[in-house]
């Protein structure tokens, strides 16, 4: 099988869990006959759509997406490469950089044994679902792509057979009134050319999020600062 690794990194650096995954990854499948090709991409969309196309039409079986700051298990992508069903897409479930304040709350007032954790009241899940299931493996309709793994052959066929004149997968769009995301607009294509996408829950995932210590606002250059006189 010859593999894809797509490592998506901002001004040439990743979080250091991510690398560490990507180590594993790498150990993993020079112990076994997998030939492996890693590519490393810059955070923006003309890069992404650019490398998506290239993995997605290239001679790869099968394509590993990680981006800069999502931290997945590497039992579980290993698992998934050694899995002969060969699902089209699987997503790992990802988070959205905000907190649902109503939704802890209500979760806060209706608690019982099987309510969220404290720490996860809030969190608000980049995934829509298209139906229940008792499986790890849920149907979704919506995701933020930020790991996945791809079955490239299946997923291009049948993007190509539905959007033949369509270039760039990987691409933002207004569509209905809607501005969709490059992933959003992916996740759509895939959706109306029948592409089976599929969420695994069943996995610890984490995500890193950058913010700007204080400090370092205030030792900008010229920055002043006056402190407030106690009456």
């Amino acid at each position: 099988m010859n593999l894809a690794i797509v490592v998506i990194s901002s001004d040439e650096h990743i979080h250091v869990k991510v690398l560490h995954t990507l180590l594993q990854l790498n150990a993993v499948v020079n112990n076994s006959p997998i030939a492996c090709n890693i590519h490393f991409c810059n955070n923006d969309p003309v890069s992404k759509a650019k490398i998506f196309k290239d993995v997605l039409t290239g001679n790869f079986d099968k394509t590993v997406w990680l981006e800069v700051d999502t931290n997945v298990p590497v039992e579980s992508i290993a698992e998934l490469l050694n899995d002969h069903r060969h699902e089209d897409l699987i997503v790992f479930p990802n988070m959205e950089n905000r907190v649902d304040w109503d939704q802890f709350v209500k979760f806060t007032k209706e608690e019982d044994d099987n309510t969220e954790p404290l720490s996860m009241r809030g969190i608000v899940t980049d995934l829509q679902f298209s139906g229940n299931t008792t499986n790890t493996l849920i149907p979704i309709t919506r995701s933020d792509l930020r790991v996945f793994v791809m079955t490239n052959k299946k997923v291009h066929r049948k993007l190509k057979n539905k959007f033949k004149n369509t270039k760039f997968f990987y691409n933002s769009k207004e569509h209905n009134g809607e501005f969709l995301s490059a992933p959003h607009n992916l996740c759509r294509m895939m959706k109306e050319a029948g592409v089976s996408m599929k969420a695994l829950v069943d996995v610890d995932v984490t995500r890193y999020f950058k913010h700007e210590h204080i400090g370092s606002i205030i030792d900008t250059f010229g920055a002043q600062v006056q402190l407030k006189q106690q009456q």
